[in-house]
């Protein structure tokens, strides 16, 4: 997810820093330490699917899911979290991913030029229950040519200042298969009303 801007690489929560969040029933929220991230996917894969009995691939399962936490992780993000249903012909897909960038002097916050395949580009203000007024941008993107096998996504990103810790969180959200931006930008603002930054000690 590259639409958008937060000046500064993404990188680890700094020290004495908390982020929280919560997302839907059903989503996966995705294991993403490196060293111990698969091991745990295998076992959330097992817990999630147990009712299921015999006929499930849990180790394609883990491996779809495991690949999102590898790009999640190249991307910078703090947290990450997936939804998928495909059924009968219906296919929706969304994700969630938290990062964190550091504020260079100048600057910062969403770039309000559409990028390479975007399109109905919006900024503004939202409120929201845990963090007061964060700014969000919307927008659609289109991967591939109209017709011959592109996608379009649906994009909703928020951008929170952490002034006293010097950095943005950014908050990235994407849906595929689904058509109507506001809906997604209220599907989205409902998790990102869950979220919480404070001291770790808070």
């Amino acid at each position: 997810m590259t639409a958008g801007r937060a000046d500064g690489p993404a990188e680890p929560t700094p020290p004495g820093l908390a982020i929280s969040i919560t997302t839907p029933p059903l989503w996966w929220d995705l294991p993403l330490d490196p060293v111990t991230g698969r091991d745990e996917m295998q076992r959330l894969v097992a817990e999630r699917t147990r009712h299921l009995g015999d006929g499930v691939d849990r180790a394609g399962i883990a491996a779809t899911l495991d690949r999102a936490a590898v790009s999640a992780r190249a991307m910078g993000a703090v947290f990450a979290s997936q939804f998928g249903v495909v059924d009968e012909g219906l296919e929706f897909a969304a994700s969630v991913l938290v990062a964190v960038h550091r504020n260079p002097p100048g600057e910062s916050g969403p770039d309000a030029d559409a990028g390479p395949g975007e399109s109905d580009v919006s900024i503004g203000p939202i409120q929201t229950a845990g963090l007061g007024a964060v700014t969000r941008r919307l927008s659609r993107l289109r991967i591939g040519a109209p017709g011959a096998g592109g996608a379009e996504t649906c994009l909703a990103q928020y951008f929170v200042a952490v002034p006293e810790s010097g950095v943005t969180v950014v908050i990235s959200g994407s849906c595929v298969g689904v058509d109507d931006l506001a809906a997604v930008g209220d599907l989205f603002d409902e998790i990102v009303g869950t979220v919480a930054i404070k001291p770790e000690d808070g």
